[in-house]
């Protein structure tokens, strides 16, 4: 019989266990990950400090952990409330067992509900398709992808296409493509939250003084017509990702004007170019499931290795009980 209990440290070396087995997993299908997470000085800590701050359950069958789940408590996730986030390390059962995980579910949304949180996110691994199927039926949505393809240049791409990157003098064209862009990101159908109050031009420049950041800029005559900004081993995505030997792709717009002219593949291009100038072996990138231009381009070019998904709970509910 298995019990639902409260995380106490004697579980946490099969905690661990159970994750990095999951996690090689995966990665013997998608070798471009990095191994550091298959180690349990990466891991265990992540896991111990999760579990000892947040709420986290734990299956137990035999005396032997079967599963655990945690999550991040959250102010304002995702809405005006307060959620949790369930990163891809903090949640695992023996064999995949998505009854195991159901289990775990329900007492661990018994008890972050009664504290006003009504939204939970996990993040799930790109081969866990089970568990995925299973967290529809539990009413979550995707919402965010993370992916990563091998440092290599593409082939069949418009060569005419001008692109260098940006400096500091570029600040004031680049921002009319960010605003278009914070213009179609918060639109129909991604509706995705931007802060308006944000400095546009101080963001850039905090961008292009980042040792570790840079900005490739597509341009006709003097007009920036796309951008892709590329960051090496950024923390802005799932953790597996996070890596110094991964350059991570963020904020990429092409004018509407100039869509569909190979400008995306172009900067795309340049981006691993740049990686593989630096001697990175892999190139990551997350996109919001509901941007479908976004999710057209990024899935031609890289293989999903997170899904990101999240459930709402009609606040009614939560005020009765």
């Amino acid at each position: 019989m298995i019990k639902i209990i409260p995380y106490s440290p004697i579980y946490l070396e099969e905690m661990t266990e159970l994750f990095i087995k999951k996690y090689q997993n995966v990665v013997k299908k998608i070798p471009l990950l990095p191994n550091k997470y298959s180690m349990v000085e990466e891991i265990k800590p992540k896991i111990e400090k999760i579990s000892s701050t947040y709420d986290t359950v734990v299956a137990v069958k035999d005396n032997h952990v079967v599963g655990y789940l945690s999550g991040f408590l959250i102010d304002s996730f995702k809405s005006s409330h307060s959620g949790i986030y369930t990163p891809e390390w903090s949640h695992a059962t023996l064999n995949n067992d998505v009854n195991i995980f159901n289990e775990m579910y329900q007492r661990f949304f018994s008890i972050v509900s009664k504290k006003g949180c009504k939204a939970h996110a996990i993040t799930i691994l790109g081969d866990e398709l089970e568990l995925k199927e299973n967290l529809n039926w539990n009413g979550h949505g995707l919402l965010v992808i993370d992916a990563i393809r091998k440092a290599q240049l593409i082939n069949e791409r418009n060569q005419n296409i001008k692109i260098r990157f940006a400096c500091l003098d570029d600040i004031p064209k680049l921002i009319n493509i960010i605003e278009e862009n914070h213009g179609y990101m918060s639109g129909s159908p991604t509706f995705l939250h931007i802060d308006k109050g944000k400095n546009i031009s101080e963001m850039l420049n905090t961008w292009l003084t980042d040792v570790k950041t840079k900005i490739l800029i597509a341009f006709e005559k003097e007009k920036i017509i796309g951008m892709m900004k590329v960051v090496i081993n950024s923390c802005n995505s799932a953790t597996i990702v996070h890596d110094k030997k991964i350059l991570k792709i963020s904020t990429t717009h092409v004018l509407e004007a100039y869509q569909n002219q190979g400008i995306a593949k172009a900067l795309l291009n340049e981006a691993n170019r740049y990686a593989l100038d630096n001697n990175l072996e892999s190139v990551a990138v997350d996109f919001e499931s509901t941007n479908f231009k976004a999710r057209r381009f990024w899935l031609k070019h890289f293989d999903i290795v997170c899904y990101s998904l999240i459930r709402y709970i009609d606040d009614r509910i939560l005020e009765i009980n």
